[in-house]
């Protein structure tokens, strides 16, 4: 379970939310806890402000820390953030005949630059293909 899907459980929200919504509600829960709001009362103000349609306070989790929670998301999405590189997204096309015009199946892999997605390429090909054509598709953020 991801800390999205820890924080979730606790609010009682239908959906686990997103990355950037859950960096919103620790956010604010800080500022509220700075003004001198409780951490669990911050959380609920925060809840209610940020996920307005499906938050309802009686489905609030009061068990577990709070506390740890906001830690956790927090810890999550700047992991995340830092992380999120920019990966160049290959599509692969294996053939079984080193001189087929239409391969036999495809598959999508993400590589930093072509020698490895080359490598990675070869490595899933089967016993039984002869030929592997990797091609640049796009940048995933």
């Amino acid at each position: 379970m991801t800390a999205l899907d820890d924080l979730a459980h606790k609010l009682g929200l239908l959906q686990t939310p997103p990355r950037d919504t859950a960096k919103e509600w620790a956010s604010r829960c800080r500022e509220l806890v700075k003004d001198g709001t409780t951490l669990d009362q911050a959380a609920i103000i925060a809840a209610k402000n940020i996920f307005t349609a499906e938050f309802k306070p009686t489905h609030y989790k009061h068990t577990g820390s709070i506390e740890m929670l906001v830690d956790e998301i927090e810890r999550f999405v700047s992991q995340e953030e830092s992380t999120s590189k920019k990966v160049v997204t290959w599509r692969v096309a294996f053939f079984t005949n080193s001189d087929d015009n239409v391969p036999s199946r495809y598959t999508t892999i993400e590589a930093p630059d072509e020698d490895a997605a080359v490598d990675e390429a070869v490595a899933l090909m089967g016993g039984r293909e002869m030929r592997v054509d990797v091609h640049r598709t796009f940048v995933k953020k």
